[in-house]
């Protein structure tokens, strides 16, 4: 009995282990692609390559819009930024047409870099940044799925930059969503990347923006519904009933509602 008490002990121990040391692997699900076979797609998509002020290409922003307001785009944690460029078709909410920029995270699509919480939440700000440098009088921020903690953490970071804030399928922390799913681990302690998005919201005071999907087989609904409610500060929460995780259709089915509602209650950033 000892003999397999111990086995089993020995066999949870090294699950937790590999966990911690390899959960990279199990977060983040890069598609990588040459640049050419992207500049083909985005030619294709409507879009041009976003590069920084130093030449350096970040991502995609759409040909089409004024180039004074923004809807900046942190995707989920697989595929890469040209696999998002639906949302190049969202109205904004003033009714005035804005630019799309979908960011592409280091280690993802032809951007080079270490793929991890720190590297995704840098490469948010300085896309920030970059824009209100630029002219970009107003910044709203969409994120999706693994997107919204990196939202939620660049809204919390430059809180006067930021219009509003519209989170698709969020979580409140990473270590719950994994919680989720692995309740015989302790999620807690094991997940390094935590995007903590409750913490991060807090900084924020402008309006969130919260659409959840109601059988969301990835990011448990209840877990947005726990964001909403820890939320202080403007907020509005939009459920699709029957809408599954990647269920984009029904997700985005009440934007005309969602625009309607940030108009009435964006903030004027605070520009340099």
């Amino acid at each position: 009995m000892l003999t397999v008490l111990s086995l089993l002990l020995g066999g949870y121990l090294l699950i937790c282990v590999l966990l911690y040391f390899r959960q990279e692997s199990l977060i983040f699900y890069p598609t990588r692609e040459s640049e050419a076979a992207l500049q083909d797609l985005a030619r294709r998509s409507g879009f041009e390559s976003w590069k920084t002020s130093d030449g350096k290409s970040i991502g995609w922003v759409s040909k089409q819009g004024d180039p004074s307001r923004a809807l900046l785009v942190f995707h989920g944690n697989a595929g890469h930024a040209l696999m998002r460029s639906y949302l190049a078709s969202l109205p904004d909410p003033d009714g005035q047409g804005w630019r799309v920029y979908v960011l592409e995270y280091p280690g993802y699509g032809a951007r080079e870099g270490e793929t991890s919480e720190k590297t995704l939440v840098a490469a948010g700000v300085q896309a920030v940044d970059e824009l209100s440098h630029s002219g970009v009088k107003k910044i709203w921020i969409l994120g999706e799925s693994l997107g919204t903690g990196v939202a939620s953490q660049v809204a919390g970071l430059r809180p006067t930059l930021v219009t509003g804030v519209i989170l698709l399928t969020p979580f409140d922390s990473l270590s719950h969503a994994a919680a989720a799913h692995y309740p015989w681990l302790p999620t807690q302690w094991l997940i390094r990347h935590t995007f903590d998005s409750a913490a991060a919201l807090k900084k924020y005071p402008g309006p969130v923006a919260f659409l959840v999907a109601g059988q969301d087989s990835v990011v448990p609904a209840r877990l947005g519904q726990r964001l909403f409610d820890e939320r202080d500060g403007p907020k509005r929460l939009w459920i699709a009933p029957d809408a599954d995780h990647n269920d984009g259709a029904l997700l985005m089915g009440n934007w005309p509602e969602v625009a309607d509602w940030l108009r009435q209650n964006s903030i004027s950033p605070l520009l340099p």
